[in-house]
């Protein structure tokens, strides 16, 4: 091997530090891979294995062997399962695009009804109404949390002393 185990473990303590070059760490690996790699180490070749993608191999053909495994009464209800799935999917886009498009909907449903003035005046007198309700709650809320936080304020400067 062409590094000593004295600079080996260097290395590696460097990369589990978090101090070594992108050159470094390539090298590391490189030697994890090599087949010569010192046994105490085999930590660090597991950690850069783990970290390679692998994709899983199947053998033959899969969902064939797989269904023949299934009990017979259980595939006869996977299948209508599946057209099942198809026809929701398909079902589920068309309403989606129904449902996009507007619907049957083409107008707005209030663009023909009048309001009289008396009618506006009313709603406006009741939204103003309700504000002012709501600006209330609100404002007793505020006065509220004003002396819980006095009070917390008081009970830290006690416990404190």
């Amino acid at each position: 091997m062409a590094i000593q185990n004295e600079e080996l473990k260097g290395l590696i303590d460097r990369f589990w530090e978090g101090n070594t070059t992108l050159e470094e760490e390539e090298r590391l690996r490189s030697l994890s891979r090599s087949p010569d790699f010192p046994v105490e180490f085999e930590g660090i070749a597991a950690y850069f294995d783990a970290l390679e993608p692998k994709a899983p191999q199947l053998e033959g053909d899969f969902e064939t062997e797989l269904m023949e495994k299934i009990p017979t009464g259980i595939v006869h209800r996977i299948k209508p399962f599946r057209t099942y799935i198809a026809a929701a999917a398909v079902a589920i886009a068309i309403m989606a695009g129904w449902w996009l498009t507007g619907g049957l909907q083409t107008e707005d449903p209030f663009a023909n009804e009048q309001y009289t003035q008396e009618e506006v005046q009313q709603a406006w007198e009741e939204t103003q109404k309700a504000l002012r309700k709501v600006g209330s709650e609100l404002h007793e809320v505020q006065e509220r949390s004003t002396a819980i936080h006095k009070f917390n304020e008081a009970q830290l400067s006690i416990t404190r002393k």
